[in-house]
């Protein structure tokens, strides 16, 4: 079975109309087409899109040959921040103390999240209750001496409060104790 041979497409071509025109470089346009175009015109047959280096025609019909000629069209590349707004739900809640119970991070998003979370909300204190000891953070490298960067060293270096499963009875005993101390583990009375 032969497949059908493709024909090749021919690029499409449209009728430049004094609106297009008007809409794009507009009617009154001193500025010269790229090459090897002789007029606007001529340039719109072929391209469809914007006109390079400019994202829009009203960017272009502003700094190639408008008001804003003599500005510099995009010299720097600025960063900033998105702010997204998110919902969080601890695990438990007792007054303003917030207890999330982990058996391990599983992502790095997850880890900031908390960041973000305690960011967002200054007068809550989270606190970890972990599973178990040692728990190596996700892609975690071996270090020198063979260990690999647990989630209690992220906690510490992030200044959370966090205690562990095994632990947590004492804590709970010891609650209203512990509620405005800073600590590093919790319940190691």
């Amino acid at each position: 079975m032969r497949y059908p041979v493709r024909k090749e497409k021919k690029p499409k071509h449209r009728k430049v109309t004094p609106s297009i025109l008007g809409k794009t470089c507009g009617i009154n346009c001193t500025a010269i087409p790229p090459e090897p175009y002789q007029t606007w015109s001529d340039y719109l047959v072929m391209n469809r899109d914007q006109p390079k280096p400019y994202r829009s025609w009203l960017e272009f019909r502003l700094f190639a040959d408008g008001p804003m000629k003599d500005i510099d069209y995009e010299p720097i590349k600025a960063d900033y921040e998105v702010v997204e707004q998110r919902k969080y739900t601890p695990d438990g809640v007792l007054g303003n103390v917030w207890f999330e119970v982990k058996g391990r991070f599983r992502t790095r998003h997850e880890m900031d999240k908390y960041i973000h979370v305690r960011r967002s909300n200054p007068m809550a204190v989270i606190i970890f209750v972990l599973h178990s000891e040692n728990v190596s953070l996700p892609g975690a490298q071996k270090r020198k001496d063979g260990t690999r960067r647990s989630m209690e060293d992220w906690l510490i270096e992030n200044e959370f409060a966090y205690t562990y499963e095994s632990k947590m009875q004492h804590f709970m005993d010891n609650f209203n104790k512990y509620q405005w101390i800073n600590l590093e583990v919790l319940g190691d009375d």
